[in-house]
């Protein structure tokens, strides 16, 4: 599966893809974040946030979800709903500049602008110690948080965007947001809820990318458990009930079945998001050439499973694979699963000349109609369409 072919799918379009954009107000927080090499491509320095725009839109993106990492952090993240903040002044710049060429959809969450991590405010209840070592289990208070991502999200829609995605994972973030919109005369702006988002090690490149820590943030209390696939399904119904415009399931590899699932119950469009651990995993896998277009026709047998190898997850310390990651990688070490999961996958297509462009295409046959990948630029660039190297 080349990139040519992928783009020539009567079952795929440009217009699947939506590029995950990291907006950072600070020039030198910026420049510590490309320290690790991940998600690079995905995060721009403010300032030269035009110029990156317009790349994009000779590339033939026209979808962009923002994220903001603003200069300062406090205890209640309410700099996030500031009018000049940093997605807000983007959302103006871009809408100034570039008309409506973009389909924006803005982030709704606090755990960029607080100092603890937390997608929400934290209970007086909370354990002081937590904000200092994130390693216990912390209590959010829902309905003032709920209260502070309704304050965000009229901030983004006053500065034009057409989606908001709340990602914070609060019950009934759905309905309370959307009877705020409509209330403002908001209607026409649309909800992507993050409604399946799963406590996972795979956001680990994320957060240490965009707070410079290498501590894991317990989230258990209220994304969703990756033991529970039930609740996954309930929380999607229920975010449709509530009146999302699109549900999202968020990581994707390791989650195709929720996606599958969810694909024969619904009818709403269902995004599924590409996490940094995903990426990282399979740059590492290319960068060491255990998937290469080169090797192809190599006999070796001990290059069928790159993605699987002891070889390969031993070059990824940093990430700690418990839970639903690891079971799953223990059972994918089987390739006869790999060939009937009914996705359409057989034992050479992800092991091809075109990696990125199978790994997009079989979350596709899971079921995806949009998928938010740090891979866009990898598989749209000259480079990545020439020679397949991250």
């Amino acid at each position: 599966m080349a990139l040519r072919d992928l783009l020539n799918r009567s079952d795929f379009r440009l217009e699947d893809l939506i590029f995950p954009l990291f907006v950072y107000e600070s020039e030198n927080v910026y420049e510590q974040s490309l320290i690790s090499g991940h998600m690079n491509k995905s995060k721009v320095y403010v300032d030269r946030f035009e110029d990156l725009l317009e790349q994009l839109i000779d590339l033939g993106i026209s979808q962009i979800l923002l994220f903001g990492v603003p200069k300062k952090r406090n205890e209640n993240g309410n700099l996030s709903s500031a009018k000049h903040g940093v997605i807000q002044k983007s959302i103006r710049n871009i809408r100034k500049n570039f008309g409506n060429n973009f389909r924006i959809f803005s982030d709704v969450c606090l755990c960029q602008y607080n100092t603890s991590g937390h997608c929400g405010i934290l209970t007086n209840k909370t354990d002081k110690r937590d904000i200092i070592d994130y390693s216990s289990r912390t209590e959010i208070d829902n309905d003032k948080t709920l209260v502070s991502l309704g304050r965000v999200s009229l901030s983004l829609c006053e500065s034009g965007t057409d989606f908001i995605a709340p990602s914070a994972m609060m019950d009934g973030q759905v309905l309370y947001l959307r009877k705020l919109l409509n209330t403002h005369g908001y209607e026409h702006v649309k909800i992507l809820s993050y409604s399946a988002k799963h406590n996972s090690c795979l956001y680990s490149p994320f957060r240490t990318n965009n707070y410079l820590k290498p501590d894991f943030i317990d989230k258990s209390s209220y994304q969703c458990s990756f033991y529970n696939k039930r609740e996954s399904l309930r929380e999607i119904l229920s975010d449709i009930d509530e009146g999302s415009d699109w549900v999202m399931i968020k990581p994707s590899l390791w989650y195709m079945d929720i996606i599958r699932h969810a694909r024969e119950i619904i009818k709403m469009p269902i995004v599924v998001q590409n996490v940094s651990g995903e990426y990282a995993l399979m740059k590492s896998a290319m960068t060491l050439e255990f998937i290469n277009g080169a090797h192809i026709e190599d006999k070796n047998e001990s290059i069928k499973k790159p993605l699987l190898s002891k070889r390969f997850l031993g070059s990824n310390q940093k990430i700690n694979f418990r839970s639903r990651e690891k079971g799953q990688l223990q059972k994918l070490t089987n390739m006869e699963s790999l060939t009937s999961d009914g996705f359409g996958w057989n034992e050479n297509s992800f092991f091809n000349n075109d990696p990125i462009a199978s790994f997009i295409l079989l979350l596709k046959r899971a079921g995806a109609d949009k998928i938010i990948t740090y891979f866009l630029l990898d598989l749209l660039s000259k480079k990545g369409i020439d020679k397949r190297t991250i």
